[in-house]
């Protein structure tokens, strides 16, 4: 055997070679040796590896107090705080609590935050609370599931209490959707019943713990007879609910005396609850908004609210029922005399019962009419012309002035295959309601409002001249008045008032004038 430098069997290395016994010895003593070796080695790295490991935590660790963070004032972060707030929108609902709510997530973050976070009273006052389904008969039946459901029922409940005792005494929002529907009762044990509906309670009686703190409540509700924890929300009385601004809930109405605004939306006719016989007074609410279905007959009557002064109706009318008077034109004719600024759904009305709904709005200032669905519930119906009531609208009686709508100062008008009126029939309206060129000052009604706005969305093409032209070529004076009209989403006529705001800034969209639909939110919005 032969070796180089103690190294035994050097030149065999990486060949064929098949060694001897002697060979086979001197190789094993080798490995054993070099095997020693590598276990110092590895126990030098391992105390390197630990020593680095320290150092570079100790490195980490004061890099962390040279962090700009730690220098932000508590006041300061707490303002950061309450800007990443999420905001819900139509499509998308962000603020339901849970451990991923971004106040939850600040607060998790370190000590320090988490103190900010809850001194910060602001970050909580928004409770928005979406109750799960409860399992389906075939499921309730499973293992564990209606544990689960009773589980995340609890899990509501303790941060419900939660944002109520961080909010402190701030004025509250209180959203709140689902309910206790359960499927066939009647095959689970009154104990499983009596348990969920306890589960729903709770979170009930929380809320209503501290309705004196609603400044908003939107309430989606679903429960199947009076016996549900639900029925709790309607037995507050106008002591219990002394901040409350804003109500939206889908079926019904409370009594409240400081409310100005109320949106209610109806799925259907079948799910409007029987009127109640006494009187709904609502002193100071001045804009009120039905969205869905239209309300019964009874329903005008039973409401008392003398400073309404703002009416959205964007109602379905029952099919079939072309010019019939139902529960939103109750509505206009009961509280028309106070309105000033009307919305409402073109769909379901002829020719004669459109002037007669305008004959209620003696002190209208702003008139919109829209349809509340790209699908109409007449789809062979033919199209409606309501040239004779632009006609009324500019009809005058000899010294008593104009007959409908006098005050009427804004018009939009968004018209469907299923409702129109004729370009001539615009401008005589236009030209009615607005000054001559050629008349004399002296000779003008100078007590007579004049139209300062029309926006019209036509549902043809383009005509062959521009509405603006032909007004000028009459002389009609047209100074001050933004005048915008469209053909199938193109804005072509337009005449806007240097006073204005720019033209680019009046719509956003190829239907900027849609109140309807996915859309509707965009109501407010609405230039007009």
């Amino acid at each position: 055997m032969s070796s180089t430098s103690g190294i035994p069997c050097l030149q065999y290395v990486n060949t064929n070679h098949v060694p001897s016994d002697d060979e086979v010895g001197e190789i094993r003593a080798f490995v054993q040796v070099q095997q020693k070796l590598m276990d110092v080695i590895d126990k030098e790295i391992d105390v390197l590896i630990k020593r680095r490991e320290e150092k570079s935590r100790l490195v980490e660790e004061y890099s962390a107090l040279l962090s700009p963070a730690r220098r932000i004032p508590a006041e300061v972060l707490s303002a950061i705080f309450f800007a990443s707030l999420p905001r819900n929108s139509p499509t998308r609902r962000r603020t339901v609590l849970s451990k991923y709510h971004p106040a939850v997530v600040v607060s998790h973050v370190c000590q320090s935050w988490r103190q900010v976070a809850l001194n910060t009273p602001l970050l909580w006052t928004v409770i928005d609370i979406d109750v799960p389904k409860y399992p389906a008969a075939h499921e309730s039946r499973l293992e564990g599931v209606v544990d689960w459901w009773e589980s995340q029922l609890q899990a509501i409940n303790e941060m419900t209490m939660a944002w109520i005792l961080r909010s402190a005494g701030e004025s509250l929002t209180i959203s709140f959707t689902g309910g206790l529907n359960i499927e066939n009762p009647y095959i689970l044990e009154k104990d499983t019943v009596s348990r969920a509906n306890e589960s729903v309670a709770r979170i009930v009686d929380a809320m209503c713990s501290v309705s004196n703190r609603w400044r908003a409540a939107h309430l989606s509700l679903e429960f199947t007879d009076e016996t549900s924890p639900l029925c709790q929300l309607f037995h507050l009385t106008s002591d219990n609910l002394t901040l409350l601004e804003s109500l939206s809930i889908n079926v019904f109405m409370v009594a409240c005396p400081n409310l100005t605004r109320c949106t209610l939306e109806l799925p259907s006719a079948e799910s409007i609850p029987e009127t109640p016989d006494t009187e709904i007074s609502l002193p100071h609410l001045r804009t009120l908004e039905l969205w869905g279905a239209e309300p019964p007959r009874v329903f005008a009557s039973r409401l008392h609210l003398p400073s309404l002064r703002q009416l959205t109706l964007i109602c379905q009318p029952p099919s079939n029922c072309m010019g019939y008077q139902g529960g939103a034109t109750d509505l206009i004719q009961k509280f028309g005399e106070g309105l000033s600024d009307v919305t409402f759904d073109s769909r379901g009305f002829t020719e004669s019962s459109l002037t007669r709904v305008l004959s209620f709005l003696p002190n209208i200032v702003t008139l919109r009419l829209v349809e509340g669905a790209q699908h109409s519930i007449y789809p062979f119906q033919i199209p409606v012309i309501f040239d004779s009531t632009l006609d009324e609208l500019g009809r005058r009686d000899g010294e008593q002035g104009l007959r409908l709508c006098p005050k009427l100062e804004k018009l939009g008008f968004r018209m469907t295959a299923r409702s129109v009126f004729s370009q001539a029939a615009l401008v005589r309206f236009i030209a009615s309601r607005r000054p001559s060129l050629h008349t004399q000052p002296k000779n003008r009604q100078t007590n007579e409002v004049e139209i300062q706005t029309v926006v019209v969305a036509f549902s043809t093409r383009r005509f062959t001249r521009a509405t603006r032209g032909i007004l000028e070529e009459m002389g009609v004076d047209l100074e001050d008045m933004t005048l915008i009209t469209t053909y199938q989403g193109e804005v072509t006529d337009t005449l806007v008032s240097t006073t204005q705001v720019p033209i680019d800034d009046l719509y956003d969209n190829d239907d900027y004038a849609s109140t309807a639909g996915r859309r509707r939110r965009t109501l407010d919005g609405w230039f007009l």
